[in-house]
Protein backbone atom coordinates (compact mmCIF):
# COMPACT_ATOMS: atom_id res chain seq x y z
CA UNK A 1 0.00 0.00 0.00
CA UNK A 2 1.28 3.44 -0.90
CA UNK A 3 2.81 5.55 1.84
CA UNK A 4 3.64 2.66 4.19
CA UNK A 5 6.99 4.15 5.22
CA UNK A 6 5.08 7.09 6.74
CA UNK A 7 2.38 5.14 8.56
CA UNK A 8 2.54 5.46 12.34
CA UNK A 9 5.36 7.99 12.35
CA UNK A 10 4.86 11.30 14.11
CA UNK A 11 5.34 14.40 12.03
CA UNK A 12 5.65 17.91 13.34
CA UNK A 13 3.09 20.19 11.70
CA UNK A 14 4.68 23.14 9.95
CA UNK A 15 2.65 25.66 7.98
CA UNK A 16 3.98 25.38 4.47
CA UNK A 17 1.52 24.74 1.70
CA UNK A 18 1.03 24.94 -2.00
CA UNK A 19 -0.83 28.25 -2.03
CA UNK A 20 2.26 30.40 -1.53
CA UNK A 21 4.77 27.99 -2.94
CA UNK A 22 5.34 29.72 -6.26
CA UNK A 23 7.09 32.60 -4.51
CA UNK A 24 8.17 30.77 -1.35
CA UNK A 25 10.11 28.10 -3.22
CA UNK A 26 11.94 30.28 -5.72
CA UNK A 27 14.89 27.89 -5.56
CA UNK A 28 12.71 25.23 -7.16
CA UNK A 29 11.37 27.56 -9.83
CA UNK A 30 14.54 29.45 -10.41
CA UNK A 31 14.56 33.20 -9.88
CA UNK A 32 13.68 33.98 -13.48
CA UNK A 33 10.70 31.59 -13.55
CA UNK A 34 9.50 32.78 -10.16
CA UNK A 35 9.38 36.35 -11.37
CA UNK A 36 7.40 35.27 -14.45
CA UNK A 37 5.00 33.12 -12.41
CA UNK A 38 2.55 35.99 -12.27
CA UNK A 39 1.41 35.52 -15.88
CA UNK A 40 -0.58 32.99 -17.92
CA UNK A 41 -1.88 29.74 -16.51
CA UNK A 42 0.29 30.03 -13.41
CA UNK A 43 -1.30 33.24 -12.19
CA UNK A 44 -4.76 31.90 -12.96
CA UNK A 45 -4.36 28.99 -10.56
CA UNK A 46 -1.55 30.08 -8.26
CA UNK A 47 -3.47 31.76 -5.45
CA UNK A 48 -6.86 32.14 -3.84
CA UNK A 49 -8.90 29.50 -5.62
CA UNK A 50 -12.47 29.30 -4.41
CA UNK A 51 -12.90 25.52 -4.35
CA UNK A 52 -16.48 25.64 -3.16
CA UNK A 53 -17.65 27.76 -6.11
CA UNK A 54 -15.62 25.69 -8.58
CA UNK A 55 -17.22 22.40 -7.51
CA UNK A 56 -20.70 23.38 -8.71
CA UNK A 57 -19.74 23.09 -12.39
CA UNK A 58 -17.19 20.27 -12.00
CA UNK A 59 -17.49 16.58 -12.84
CA UNK A 60 -18.27 14.27 -9.90
CA UNK A 61 -14.60 13.18 -9.58
CA UNK A 62 -13.39 16.79 -9.68
CA UNK A 63 -16.00 17.69 -7.05
CA UNK A 64 -14.44 15.03 -4.81
CA UNK A 65 -11.02 16.54 -5.46
CA UNK A 66 -12.18 20.10 -4.80
CA UNK A 67 -13.97 19.09 -1.59
CA UNK A 68 -10.84 17.35 -0.28
CA UNK A 69 -8.63 20.27 -1.36
CA UNK A 70 -10.89 22.76 0.40
CA UNK A 71 -10.27 20.87 3.65
CA UNK A 72 -6.49 20.69 3.07
CA UNK A 73 -5.59 23.99 1.40
CA UNK A 74 -2.12 24.07 2.96
CA UNK A 75 -1.04 20.71 1.49
CA UNK A 76 -0.37 19.28 -1.93
CA UNK A 77 -3.24 16.86 -2.50
CA UNK A 78 -2.34 13.46 -3.97
CA UNK A 79 -5.70 12.34 -5.40
CA UNK A 80 -5.98 8.65 -6.34
CA UNK A 81 -7.38 8.07 -9.82
CA UNK A 82 -6.98 4.41 -10.72
CA UNK A 83 -3.28 3.55 -10.88
CA UNK A 84 -2.10 7.14 -10.35
CA UNK A 85 -2.07 9.86 -7.73
CA UNK A 86 -2.93 13.03 -9.60
CA UNK A 87 -2.58 16.68 -8.65
CA UNK A 88 -4.56 19.55 -10.17
CA UNK A 89 -4.56 23.35 -10.33
CA UNK A 90 -1.94 25.05 -8.11
CA UNK A 91 -0.81 21.70 -6.66
CA UNK A 92 0.05 20.49 -10.17
CA UNK A 93 2.04 23.64 -10.90
CA UNK A 94 4.04 23.37 -7.70
CA UNK A 95 4.53 19.58 -7.73
CA UNK A 96 5.53 19.48 -11.40
CA UNK A 97 8.34 21.93 -10.72
CA UNK A 98 9.42 20.47 -7.40
CA UNK A 99 9.44 16.88 -8.70
CA UNK A 100 10.43 17.60 -12.31
CA UNK A 101 7.21 16.07 -13.64
CA UNK A 102 5.50 16.78 -16.92
CA UNK A 103 2.73 19.33 -16.51
CA UNK A 104 -0.29 18.55 -18.64
CA UNK A 105 -3.95 19.50 -18.49
CA UNK A 106 -7.27 17.83 -17.90
CA UNK A 107 -10.40 18.76 -19.85
CA UNK A 108 -11.67 22.29 -19.33
CA UNK A 109 -12.72 24.41 -16.39
CA UNK A 110 -15.83 26.61 -16.30
CA UNK A 111 -14.07 29.40 -18.21
CA UNK A 112 -12.95 27.02 -20.98
CA UNK A 113 -9.27 26.81 -20.00
CA UNK A 114 -7.33 23.61 -19.40
CA UNK A 115 -6.96 22.46 -15.79
CA UNK A 116 -3.24 21.99 -14.92
CA UNK A 117 -2.52 18.38 -13.98
CA UNK A 118 0.40 16.11 -13.18
CA UNK A 119 0.59 12.67 -11.63
CA UNK A 120 2.69 9.81 -10.34
CA UNK A 121 2.08 6.04 -10.35
CA UNK A 122 0.55 4.96 -7.03
CA UNK A 123 3.21 2.28 -6.48
CA UNK A 124 5.95 4.95 -6.64
CA UNK A 125 4.18 7.59 -4.52
CA UNK A 126 6.42 7.08 -1.46
CA UNK A 127 9.44 8.32 -3.36
CA UNK A 128 7.67 11.45 -4.60
CA UNK A 129 6.09 12.16 -1.21
CA UNK A 130 9.49 11.88 0.50
CA UNK A 131 10.97 14.36 -1.99
CA UNK A 132 8.17 16.87 -1.36
CA UNK A 133 8.49 16.50 2.42
CA UNK A 134 12.24 17.01 2.18
CA UNK A 135 11.59 20.27 0.28
CA UNK A 136 9.27 21.49 3.06
CA UNK A 137 5.83 20.73 1.61
CA UNK A 138 2.87 19.12 3.36
CA UNK A 139 1.14 16.31 1.44
CA UNK A 140 -2.44 15.08 1.90
CA UNK A 141 -3.20 11.60 0.54
CA UNK A 142 -6.74 11.23 -0.82
CA UNK A 143 -7.15 7.52 -1.53
CA UNK A 144 -9.93 5.24 -2.68
CA UNK A 145 -11.67 3.86 0.41
CA UNK A 146 -13.80 1.26 -1.36
CA UNK A 147 -13.08 -1.42 -3.92
CA UNK A 148 -13.56 0.14 -7.38
CA UNK A 149 -14.92 -3.17 -8.69
CA UNK A 150 -17.68 -3.16 -6.09
CA UNK A 151 -18.45 0.56 -6.23
CA UNK A 152 -21.69 1.67 -7.75
CA UNK A 153 -21.02 4.91 -9.56
CA UNK A 154 -18.18 7.06 -8.31
CA UNK A 155 -15.53 5.41 -6.13
CA UNK A 156 -15.55 6.85 -2.61
CA UNK A 157 -12.35 8.74 -1.73
CA UNK A 158 -11.16 10.32 1.51
CA UNK A 159 -8.02 11.95 2.83
CA UNK A 160 -6.45 9.05 4.71
CA UNK A 161 -3.33 10.86 5.97
CA UNK A 162 -1.52 14.17 5.97
CA UNK A 163 2.26 14.15 6.00
CA UNK A 164 4.31 17.19 6.96
CA UNK A 165 8.01 17.92 7.41
CA UNK A 166 9.43 17.29 10.82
Amino acid sequence: KSGQQFVGKAFRQRPCGAAGALEEHASILGKRQASRASGGIESKYAHGLNYKDMSTSATPAMRQYLDAKQQHRDAILFFRMGDFFEMFYEDALVAARALELTLTSRSKDASGGGIPMCGVPFHAADTYIARLIKKGFRVAICDQVEDPKKAKGLVKREVVRVISPG
